[in-house]
Parts: C-alpha cells; sequence; structure tokens
C-alpha cells in the first residue's frame, strides 16, 4: 500500500495506519540521517548521536502527519515531508552540537573555497585547484560558522574564534542578510532580559556593546563568587533558549530559511 492510501486511511479514522506509514519509511528516514550526518559531519561524530538525529527525524514524521496538513492533490508524501525532517534534524544539531573541533588545515581549506568561489570559478575547477574532490568544496562552500568555533592550529594552542571573525572578508552576499536578521532577532531576546542579566552575558561574551569580561571580573563588579556568575549565565542561556523555542523571531526566521535552502538546494 502507498504512502498516500495509507495516509488517507489516517485521516479517515484508522489509528494503526500511522503505525505502518512510520514502519514503511523508516529505513527512507535512515537515508536522510546519514545525508544528514556526512553534511555536518564536523558535528557530529559518535554513533550515539546517529541515533538521537534518527529519533528527532522519527518523532518529527510522526508529528507532521498528525497535523493533518499534508495535500495528497499538492504532490507525494515524502516530497511534502523531507524538508521538515532535515530542518528538525539542523535544528537538534544547531542546539545540541554548538561547539566543535576543527582543524587548521579545514579552516584554511573553507576560505580558500570561499575566496576561490568570489572569483566564479565552478566547484571543479575549486576543487582541482586545491586537489580536493568537489563533493568537498560544495560541502565548504555550504559551511556556515554560526556557532562558535575551536580551531585546533599547527602548534598545541587553541583559540576561540567567533563567526564574525571568521566570516569578516567571506561572506556570500546571501549569508549578509541572513546575519544580519538573525543578529537583530537575537538583540530582541537579549533585550527582553533584565538589567542584570543582560550585564552578566552582555559581559560575558562581549556583545550589544558590552566589554568583554572574565566571570571573575563580572563576579567582583556584583559581589559574586566566579561559581556564582557560571551558573547565572547557564541559567541566563536556559532562559534565552526558552525564549527562542516560544515562535520568536529569530526561530522563525531561521526556520524560513533553512526551508528555503532545503528546496532550493542551496
Amino acid at each position: 500500500m502507498s504512502n498516500e492510501e495509507l495516509i488517507q486511511r489516517f485521516y479517515d479514522g484508522d489509528q494503526s495506519a500511522l503505525d505502518e506509514l512510520y514502519r514503511c519509511n523508516t529505513s527512507y528516514i535512515r537515508r536522510l540521517v546519514k545525508i544528514t550526518v556526512q553534511n555536518y559531519e564536523q558535528y557530529i561524530s559518535a554513533a550515539d548521536d546517529r541515533k538521537d538525529l534518527f529519533q528527532v527525524a522519527s518523532f518529527e514524521f510522526v508529528e507532521r502527519i498528525k497535523k493533518k496538513e499534508y495535500d495528497a492533490e499538492k504532490g507525494t508524501l515524502l516530497t511534502y515531508i523531507t524538508p521538515y525532517l532535515k530542518a528538525s534534524m539542523r535544528e537538534y544539531i544547531g542546539q545540541n552540537f554548538s561547539l566543535f573541533k576543527m582543524s587548521g588545515k579545514t579552516f584554511r581549506l573553507i576560505s580558500k573555497c570561499r575566496a576561490l568561489d568570489k572569483r566564479w570559478m565552478s566547484d571543479e575547477e575549486i576543487a582541482g585547484r586545491l586537489g580536493i574532490s568537489p563533493r568537498q568544496v560544495r560541502a565548504y562552500l555550504r559551511f556556515s560558522f554560526y556557532h562558535s568555533v575551536v580551531v585546533n592550529g599547527d602548534t598545541e594552542e587553541i583559540g576561540f574564534v567567533s563567526e564574525s571573525t571568521l566570516c569578516a572578508n567571506e561572506q556570500h552576499p546571501d549569508d549578509i542578510v541572513y546575519w544580519k536578521w538573525c543578529k537583530l532577532y537575537t538583540r530582541e531576546l537579549f533585550e527582553q532580559l533584565s538589567l542584570r542579566e543582560r550585564y552578566i552575558i552582555g559581559s560575558h561574551y562581549g556583545i550589544f556593546g558590552y566589554k568583554k569580561m572574565t566571570d571573575e571580573n563580572i563576579g567582583k563588579i556584583l559581589t559574586k563568587t566566579r561559581d556564582a556568575v557560571m551558573k547565572d549565565i547557564e541559567v541566563i542561556l536556559k532562559k534565552l533558549r526558552e525564549m527562542y523555542y516560544d515562535n520568536s523571531n529569530l526561530y522563525r526566521w531561521r526556520k524560513a530559511h533553512w526551508l528555503v535552502w532545503d528546496a532550493t538546494g542551496e
């Protein structure tokens, strides 16, 4: 029985059709997970991470079907649901793998790929110039530094590099627009915090006009211990995450961006 026939049975009140529909598509969900792991290999390493992604995609599959928004006259079920599954996995990665390690070599390759792309070279030409595969070139060009990055250099020293530093001279025009609105909507969330919370998190990261300070120095000004400041930061970040997922402008903007990205392949 086809997906479309099973989903119609579910719409007609047959609850068992939903279980059967899921079982029939588990192999497809696993293929999407495999593709996601390949595209985001910088984030994902452990087998448990892959299992978590499968659970995330499976949950999204079932919940999306339960919404009963699919219309068979507009296309196949998989065409409809695939962007949602991809977006749910990418969102999970963004939430749970905010720091990752990147070799200095990989970072330099990403920078070189972007520089050559700005000179209107094709993926194949860039691959030939750098001695890598066209698939790697496409992955590097699509790569986004929207997380903090730990760059392992040629020495033992490890430095924390911000997205703005990494992308300052390499951003695609579309990325500039994306980041402009992300920063605007992030500020909206930031300004919903109390003055004290803004001072702590702003000084910790050195954002939105606050001078970057160590947690120890923040504590001295607020007459708190360093451990107390660290605990405050954890609580504030949790509050920001809850505000973010509460249908914030930032959440809706990023989700729309990802859906367009999936739809266009860019």
